[in-house]
């Protein structure tokens, strides 16, 4: 068998060795698959942390055992293992050296199944996928992730808000449709199942919200302003699958 092989071979080994560590099978069992386009590739900003690991499946065993983990590069031939929270839909590793390979994890308890594009953040329970952009139609956004298991994002807080940032910020789109109307209640925020909205990022600067408009977007410096069902300008659709409460 080719080294190639063995490499496509990882998320089933990986899978196997998992369900013999005790201290793992507590948590939501992952996989990791290699992402061949980004082989010799590997980044250090904002790295969760950077060790040397005996193999490939001691690192993704590590990366596991923190929340906070989605990916991370290992070096097949010096051991560093660096981890990361970021999916690298939109970041680039700045820097380039033999050896490096990149690994997405995948959860594989069906919380968060990879279809549909769905990457799992466990630190927040946060099962999403990004998609192009769009013009903005609420109703047809909506649609969409709902055809695809999900809803439209919820921001219900700022450690999401800051996640949110955080895998987007490389994006050149402008807007971010999220979820939240003031139609259900009026002058009172809900979600589409009209639970009250706790936490907001208004663009007071700019007067948000200019109310009665009813739909909600990110916009400039990730603030939020209240916008019209639709617009002729363009927004990133970001879908999730319902948080465990």
């Amino acid at each position: 068998m080719s080294k190639m092989d063995n490499n496509n071979l990882i998320p089933y080994q990986v899978l196997i060795i998992l369900l013999n560590f005790s201290t793992i099978v507590s948590s939501i069992l992952l996989q990791a698959t290699r992402q061949n386009t980004m082989d010799d590739q590997y980044h250090l900003e904002g790295a969760i942390d950077q060790f040397t690991s005996k193999s490939v499946i001691r690192c993704l065993s590590d990366c596991s055992s923190r929340l906070q983990c989605m990916s991370f590069f290992y070096n097949k031939d010096t051991m560093d293992c660096i981890l990361h929270s970021d999916s690298f839909i939109y970041t680039v590793p700045t820097e380039q050296g033999d050896g490096w390979r990149f690994y997405l994890t995948e959860d594989v308890s069906g919380r968060c199944p990879s279809s549909n594009e769905f990457k799992y953040y466990r630190a927040l329970d946060l099962c999403y996928s990004i998609h192009a952009p769009v013009q903005i139609d609420f109703t047809a956004i909506k649609t969409f992730c709902a055809g695809i298991g999900g809803e439209l994002i919820r921001i219900s807080s700022e450690q999401i808000q800051q996640y949110i940032q955080k895998v987007t910020a490389a994006d050149p789109t402008e807007r971010i449709c999220i979820q939240g109307t003031d139609t259900i209640k009026p002058a009172n925020w809900t979600f589409d199942d009209g639970t009250p909205m706790t936490y907001f990022n208004w663009d007071t600067v700019a007067g948000e919200p200019s109310g009665n408009r009813g739909r909600l977007e990110i916009f400039t410096d990730y603030k939020w302003h209240d916008l019209p069902s639709t617009s002729s300008n363009q927004c990133l659709r970001i879908c999730e699958r319902m948080r465990i409460i």
